[in-house]
């Protein structure tokens, strides 16, 4: 394979973050697909982003595939911790994520339980190993994503 790669490698970008692609060799003249004749590429949006670069007068051409992330975390409105193996659990459904620490308080704003990464799932019971009875119970999640904290709130109802 005689191609030359001008392009770092393909990536992504979540939510509405925009990224820069950059050649990793320097040309006297650039066109991006885009119309750009920059050396850099602010990129907004999912696709193809194609590169003709000039190097020592040789046109070389090279491209980059941007994806968007997959939809990055998901949290389930209820649960039933009754031991059959379904639904036992509440924690976040994810792709991908770098640390999460989830609190769980009952009605009067008491914190019940608080897990942190790899250990995260709420089994129904308190800090100190008591089953909670049905209730709406709440929830913040502190997700660490891309380096990045973003918190997460919401109810779960947790039914017996």
């Amino acid at each position: 394979d005689n191609t030359i790669k001008v392009l770092p490698a393909d990536t992504f970008f979540c939510e509405q973050d925009d990224i820069t692609i950059s050649p990793i060799i320097t040309g006297s003249s650039y066109l991006w697909s885009t119309g750009s004749k920059t050396k850099e590429l602010k990129v907004r949006d999912a696709g193809i982003y194609k590169l003709q670069l000039n190097l020592l007068g040789c046109i070389i051409n090279d491209s980059v595939l941007v994806t968007s992330c997959p939809s990055s975390i998901y949290f389930p409105n209820s649960f039933t911790p009754n031991g059959d193996g379904i639904n036992d659990y509440f924690a976040p459904v994810f792709q991908q994520i770098d640390g999460i620490e989830l609190s769980i308080y009952n009605r009067w704003g008491e914190l019940i339980f608080i897990s942190d990464y790899p250990n995260f799932a709420w089994d129904g019971k308190s800090k100190s190993g008591i089953e909670l009875p049905s209730d709406i119970y709440f929830y913040k999640a502190l997700v660490i994503q891309e380096k990045q904290k973003k918190l997460y709130k919401g109810n779960v109802t947790l039914l017996r």
